[in-house]
């Protein structure tokens, strides 16, 4: 229904808006008529193309307001500064918007006594990702697929202005006196400030690659911008229109031990050592040293033993694993304090094994003592961004969920196995609880809904049934939830991050709870209000859960517009607890957020494989060595390279359908001025002529020839030695390079005369700044 058919409800926040950088163009006023409501449960369009078309850019015309008639940017003005997301609430808490990316527009949510219900909807531009309600009554939208920023009168649905951004706008985040709107440009990896009243760019600025969420210090002069890929945060000054990016220590995530059998028994005919005894040696090139049966190599006595008889003696050895932080996409601000809670995942990507014990899996063998069998583990760090320190970081460990008034008792196996399965994965949104400090984390992975209790703040409990999870000592362990198990709590390792710039993190409160999500699968946002109301909202079911003490109600925010078959497969492609798809925790999304790439580097039997990027450069063969020409195939290997048991074929077919048709391939950022377009149209002359660079990837062909080629360079753990030539696509923002990641930059592959890559060895170097420039525009 109308919001005049209501009663009236004040809009009271900024509209998060997914942005990118904008380039020399002035904001356009766009006087459309109102959007008239549509019913509850559809779209407001048609199914909008899956990849993204070229937009011409708007005409530029003289600056108009973007304001709404008889306001001003004071009316902006909060004491805290807000950002977007997905799901959000208004300055008064009576109104929540939720962005329909499937539908291209934003519903709007009367909220009151902990119900909700569809006031009104408003169609956008393509593909809008977060919003933000302003003060004054405006929402702020990032329109992905347009990429463009746009302001909106949510009561009319009339867009008031709008402006072209960076490709792939993603997050905002509005400073305190209103003045400036903060935005991320994912693929572009850019921060631009945009002037509120008029949305002209202030300055744009670069960031790390694949930034998503962004918080501003409650000073505003702070920007604190979330990854995907690489560093989990990056921090910018913002108080001068030169803005400064600051040096961030590496997130202080603990070395692990990691206790490797050794391939092949050895025959001994020796009588076995005393406990006193030490046993030690080496094994196919890896030393150890062990005493007794607990040591690197154990007894294995045959049955019947004799001392006589020869035992079999088992190698093992230890290696120090320490996990690699990715997937930061949220950000959650601490009122008090300008603390930032930082939810990510880290990853055990088994680079610290030796070549022997790889396998052809994901994370294969590199599992710790400490994790078991998790290859992915949810992590929150605890920032502060003032000091540039990590105050506190865990990996919250134990499962346990007690019912009421009882202690547990141990499960099943099976039970154990779920443990694992129902954790925290793909931390997407996240929120405080101003009722109880505790940070909610909504898990895309796995339909959980987490409740993680911070340091200094009394532990919480919530749901039909009081379920808690255990930090350890020094914050190792891992969320997650199962039925009648009681985990015991593991000793943490003792050894700690003490590079120069962090301090010993102190670890997160023992009191944390995770609850299942039971009506909403896969949820994407979360928002909660003052007295503890939880919406969470998932994008996959179009629908918004509100939870109030035991009570969940459901709103239904749209209907689906995609087909059947990539809808199945976009939820298919995050699942990280279905057994048949993979194990410990991984998933397709986990490796590929966003079907771009993790930034990391796996090191399987065969060698180290860099993640590919999906989105833009599917051309068969598939995968670094080209051995699969239909996309069905390869998703097959992946899913065994992933720990699946397997998937249907018609899932597997759902999965390959959304890969193909469903990921979202942004347009690639035309040159901003003269001298750069001339710039890289000297690159495009180097790229077909004295680089030799046509020649195996075809610009016809998306940039590849379809062929494998031989390398050099190759490393000693490197077992193959011919290679598919992947697609120039989006290099910008799918660093490191190579196979093997072993280039950090476009500019250091381009300057390696061992690369054998053409030309490129020979080339000057106006050359190779042309050839650069160019590559980054593909």
């Amino acid at each position: 229904m109308d919001l005049s058919q209501r009663r009236p409800f004040a809009i009271g926040a900024s509209i998060a808006v997914l942005t990118g950088l904008a380039v020399g163009v002035v904001a356009t006023r766009d006087e459309s008529p109102a959007t008239p409501p549509q019913p509850t449960g559809s779209p407001s369009r048609p199914t909008p193309p899956r990849t993204l078309p070229t937009h011409a850019q708007p005409t530029p015309t003289p600056t108009q307001s973007c304001l709404l008639p008889g306001s001003s940017v004071a009316g902006l003005a909060t004491s805290v500064p807000r950002a977007s997301g997905s799901i959000v609430l208004s300055v008064d808490q009576h109104t929540a918007a939720v962005t329909d990316s499937d539908a291209d527009s934003v519903v709007l949510l009367a909220v009151e006594s902990g119900n909700a219900q569809i006031a009104t909807r408003f169609a956008t531009r393509e593909g809008p990702a977060q919003v933000l309600l302003s003060a004054d009554g405006r929402a702020f939208v990032t329109e992905r697929r347009s990429g463009s920023v746009s302001v909106y009168d949510p009561r009319s649905g009339r867009r008031l202005c709008t402006t072209r951004v960076a490709s792939d706008p993603f997050a905002m985040a509005l400073s305190p006196d209103g003045t400036t709107l903060y935005v991320t440009s994912a693929v572009s990896a850019k921060l631009t400030a945009i002037d509120t009243s008029t949305l002209r760019t202030k300055w744009t600025t670069d960031t790390q690659r694949e930034p998503r969420a962004i918080a501003l210090t409650r000073d505003g002069s702070r920007a604190v911008v979330s990854h995907i890929a690489g560093r989990p945060v990056t921090v910018f000054d913002v108080t001068s229109e030169r803005p400064r990016a600051l040096d961030v220590p590496d997130v202080p995530v603990p070395v692990e031990s990691q206790r490797i059998a050794i391939p092949g028994p050895i025959a001994s005919a020796a009588r076995p050592s005393s406990p006193s005894s030490p046993l030690r040696g080496t094994h196919n090139g890896v030393a150890g040293s062990a005493k007794g049966s607990v040591g690197d190599k154990r007894m294995i006595a045959p049955r019947g033993f004799h001392p006589r008889f020869p035992v079999v003696e088992q190698a093992f050895a230890t290696a120090q694993v320490r996990p690699v932080p990715s997937q930061a996409w949220s950000l959650a601000a601490l009122q008090e304090s300008n603390d930032m809670v930082v939810p990510f995942m880290v990853n055990r990507t088994g680079r610290e094994l030796p070549p022997v014990v790889r396998v052809d899996r994901y994370g294969g063998g590199s599992v710790s003592e400490q994790r078991q069998n998790e290859k992915v583990t949810f992590a929150i760090g605890v920032f502060d961004p003032v000091n540039l320190q990590w105050k506190s970081f865990a990996m919250p460990n134990g499962v346990r969920r007690l019912a009421r008034g009882g202690r547990g008792n141990i499960g099943s196996l099976r039970a154990m196995i779920a443990s694992t399965t129902n954790a925290v994965r793909i931390p997407m949104a996240s929120a405080i609880d101003p009722s109880t400090g505790a940070l909610i984390v909504a898990s895309l992975g796995t339909s959980e809904i987490a409740h993680v209790n911070l340091p200094g703040r009394a532990p919480t409990t919530s749901g039909a049934a009081s379920r808690e999870i255990g930090a350890s000592i020094n914050g190792i362990g891992g969320i997650g939830t199962s039925s009648g198990i009681m985990a015991p709590r593991r000793s943490p390792p003792r050894e700690h991050d003490a590079r120069p710039g962090n301090i010993a993190p102190r670890p997160l409160n023992s009191g944390v709870s995770a609850e299942h999500a039971t009506s909403v699968a896969q949820p994407s946002g979360v928002a909660v209000t003052s007295d503890g109301v939880v919406l969470v909202y998932s994008q996959f079911e179009h629908a918004v859960e509100v939870r109030k003490g035991e009570t969940q109600t459901r709103v239904t925010v749209g209907n689906d517009t995609l087909p059947p078959d990539v809808a199945r497969g976009r939820r298919l492609f995050y699942a990280a607890n279905n057994p048949a798809l993979s194990s410990g925790g991984l998933s397709c999304g986990g490796c590929h957020p966003d079907g771009r790439d993790d930034g990391l580097v796996w090191f399987l039997a065969n060698g180290p494989r860099q993640t590919p990027t999906l989105a833009g450069r599917l051309v068969a063969p598939f995968n670094w060595t080209g051995t699969h020409r239909t996309i069905e195939g390869n998703v097959a290997q992946t899913i065994t390279r992933l720990g699946g048991t397997g998937l249907p074929i018609s899932d597997v077919d759902a999965i390959a359908a959304f890969v193909q048709r469903g990921i979202h391939a942004p347009t690639p950022e035309p040159p901003s001025t003269e001298p750069a377009a001339e710039l890289v149209e000297r690159g495009r002359a180097v790229f077909q002529g004295v680089g030799a660079c046509a020649g195996c990837h075809d610009p016809a062909r998306n940039f590849t020839d379809g062929q494998p080629h031989e390398l050099g360079g190759l490393g000693s753990d490197e077992r193959e030695r011919m290679f598919d030539t992947p697609s120039l696509r989006y290099l910008r923002g799918s660093g490191p390079f190579f196979h093997d990641g072993r280039y950090q930059t476009l500019r250091e592959l381009l300057t390696d005369a061992r690369a054998r890559m053409g030309t490129i060895g020979s080339l000057s170097t106006p050359d190779v700044d042309a050839l650069e420039a160019y590559l980054l525009t593909l």
